[in-house]
């Protein structure tokens, strides 16, 4: 309920700034002027309808009740952003977003707030953002993003071991500093690079006053450094995108309840032609999630292809493998296990009917064997209908 009254606080407090600003300039003299700062308002509510399956039927094991088989779902979420320009090419502006999150508590929550900077040198993001690692890419994905999309949130975490092709968490907006360079032409303005740097005190969120004091049993793996660049590059018909990856992170707890410190690169491509484009990538975990005495390795793949007609209709298959520890720490109750072979096999398709309005179908297959819990073959078959504004 916190949550939820200080993201409602939030939302009214800044709309009514936005709003309040102009109508107060009404009776001055200088009501001509425009304000320095832009401010905009936007969203998106995405329906789903699933079907899916388990084999592995772990709530009834534990005494839960029948599961279900099927299921209706709706994410939301409001994303306040300003802008304002200065002399000499200085751009500013700040974010703030909330959302329903859909994966465990499904509550409304602030999922990012930071501030940002830019000139010719740069640009300086401050606060709850995305780290450099977001610039990854991988086998291609459409609407909902089938094998790195929002699959999960139909499968059970007490039986399913939710990968991603980053293999860390790609929503992660805990509170951190990070510098992107400006993207550097490499011959021609078809063909740039650009890199990024973030540093995170700790890879969770200081919801609470414990974070502040060290060590902490159990506590999430803390000075957090992502490192990353991504190249791109159009040659006629052809275009190539190339994006390496690393990421360290520092455990102070005692390792038997907490993180190890970890470190994971990664390497990922793309290269397109026309309306299709082949991708691929290879992630190593190293110790990423992992305690005392698991020394098992870890590591994620993908490859696929998209096809995308007119920016109206897209297609794409793809396919993730790979092995780790999963699921710790994140549901009451799971300590987390090991998952020595997933395979995850995806197909969906787009159709984008007006300016952000569109249907997608996804299909997400997947077998699941561990030595902690018996072996899981599954799918999750999607509609969705979503609108963004």
């Amino acid at each position: 309920m916190r949550k939820i009254l200080l993201a409602t606080t939030a939302l009214v407090a800044i709309s009514g700034a936005a709003y309040a600003a102009p109508a107060s300039k009404m009776s001055d003299h200088r009501a001509t002027k425009q304000s320095p700062i832009q401010v905009t308002l936007g969203g998106y509510a995405d329906f789903r309808a699933a079907l899916f399956h388990e084999s592995q039927k772990s709530a009834d094991a534990l005494g839960l009740g029948k599961r279900r088989y099927s299921d209706l779902q709706t994410e939301y979420g409001v994303i306040i952003a300003a802008e304002g320009k200065a002399a000499q090419g200085v751009t500013y502006g700040g974010v703030i977003g909330i959302n329903n999150d859909q994966k465990y508590d499904q509550q409304v929550a602030l999922d990012e707030a930071y501030v940002w900077g830019a000139s010719a040198m740069g640009e300086i993001v401050l606060g709850d953002a995305r780290g450099p690692a977001d610039m990854f890419v991988y086998a291609p994905t459409v609407g909902e993003g089938q094998i790195a999309g929002k699959y999960t949130n139909f499968t059970d975490p007490q039986s399913f071991g939710r990968f991603h092709p980053t293999f860390i968490d790609p929503t992660d907006t805990s509170t951190k500093a990070a510098y992107y360079t400006p993207k550097f032409e490499l011959g021609s303005a078809q063909s740039t690079l650009r890199a990024g740097v973030s540093f995170a005190p700790s890879k969770q969120k200081k919801g609470t006053e414990a974070y502040l004091y060290e060590p902490l049993v159990g506590a999430p793996a803390e000075n957090v450094v992502e490192v990353a660049a991504e190249y791109k590059g159009t040659f006629d018909r052809f275009g190539l995108k190339f994006t390496p990856m690393m990421v360290m992170t520092q455990s102070k707890g005692d390792h038997v309840t907490s993180e190890r410190s970890a470190f994971i690169w990664g390497l990922g491509g793309q290269v397109s032609f026309d309306t299709l484009t082949l991708g691929a990538s290879y992630v190593d975990g190293g110790h990423y999630g992992a305690w005392s005495g698991d020394t098992n390795r870890q590591y994620v793949w993908t490859i696929g292809a998209g096809y995308d007609y007119n920016e109206q209709i897209e297609l794409a298959v793809n396919y993730m493998q790979g092995k780790g520890y999963v699921n710790r720490g994140y549901v009451s109750g799971v300590t987390g296990f090991y998952v020595n072979r997933f395979a995850a096999l995806g197909a969906g398709a787009s159709y984008q009917w007006f300016p952000g309005f569109a249907t997608a179908a996804d299909a997400v297959f997947f077998n699941q064997k561990s030595p902690t819990v018996p072996k899981n073959i599954g799918r999750v078959l999607m509609l969705s209908q979503k609108i963004a504004f």
